[in-house]
Parts: structure tokens; C-alpha cells; sequence
């Protein structure tokens, strides 16, 4: 459901699931996004969260199915920068990665309980040196054969 202003969407606009929980909403001002968008689940639990400001994406927040945040990621120019986070099904922080412009700085992964797994400095956004730690925290030097298996370019 939504409203036609000037021939351009305006205020809230709403999308149910075939059986008639809200799927998502949006607002909008003059045919453009702006404020928040937000994605359900069928169950009514919040899925994700994109916030708008001048037509760009500034932030972007997913959760689980039973409300658990999953990623929060921190855009500027419609590019994540700053630092955006990626969490474990259990809510506890899994990787976290600086951006700048668009493109990452660098990324920490972290094993369940906070430890940390991996730190992997990255420059032109490919990876050019980074540590891999055992639990207990012993470090070995990441090769290019680590990074590709971590799905990196390097």
C-alpha cells in the first residue's frame, strides 16, 4: 500500500506477505527513500534496517530470525566506510573490518568467546599482510594461499 502524490510515491509505502504480515516498509518524500527501511520476517521480527539520507545509503543493520543482529554496516556515498561489523548467530561479534571509501583497511575475525582468529591489513582493498592466531593466541604470517582460501584478493 502506498500513496501517489505529483505522479511520485509519497509516505509510507507497505508490501505484506501472501498471508498478510507486513513484509516491508518504506518511506518516501517526492519518489525518493528517505529515514528507514524495514524488512519482517513472517513471525513480525525485524530482518533489516537500511537508513537513507539524501538518497544514499548511510547505514544497514541485519538480524536473525529470532532478533539477533547478524551485520551493521556504515555507509558514506552509497560506500561502506568506517567500521562495519559481522556478528555470529549467538550475537557475538565474528569479523570486523575498517572501510574507507568503499574499500577495506583492515578486517578481524574473531573466534566465538571474543578471540582473536585473524587480522588481515588490506591496501587498494586487496590483502597485503595479515596473522592468523590460534585460541590460545599463537600467530603465524598469513600467505597468499590464506588469503584466497579466505576469499580474499591479494
Amino acid at each position: 500500500e502506498f500513496t501517489i502524490k505529483n505522479k511520485k510515491i509519497e509516505g509510507l509505502y507497505k508490501n505484506y506477505y501472501s498471508t498478510g504480515e507486513l513484509e516491508y516498509q518504506k518511506k518516501y518524500k517526492n519518489g525518493k527513500m528517505v529515514g528507514e527501511g524495514k524488512r519482517y520476517y513472517k513471525n513480525g521480527n525485524l530482518k533489516w534496517v537500511v537508513t537513507y539520507k539524501n538518497e544514499k545509503i548511510v547505514n544497514e543493520k541485519d538480524y536473525t530470525n529470532d532478533g539477533k543482529i547478524t551485520q551493521n554496516f556504515t555507509y558514506k556515498n552509497n560506500k561502506k566506510t568506517g567500521i562495519s561489523k559481522e556478528y555470529f548467530s549467538t550475537g557475538e561479534l565474528s569479523w570486523e573490518t575498517s572501510y574507507k571509501n568503499g574499500m577495506k583497511l583492515n578486517s578481524k575475525q574473531y573466534y566465538k568467546g571474543g578471540n582473536l582468529a585473524k587480522d588481515i591489513t588490506f591496501k587498494n582493498d586487496k590483502a597485503v599482510k595479515g596473522f592468523t592466531y590460534t585460541y590460545e593466541g599463537k600467530k603465524t604470517k598469513m600467505t597468499n594461499a590464506h588469503f584466497a582460501i579466505a576469499g580474499f584478493e591479494y
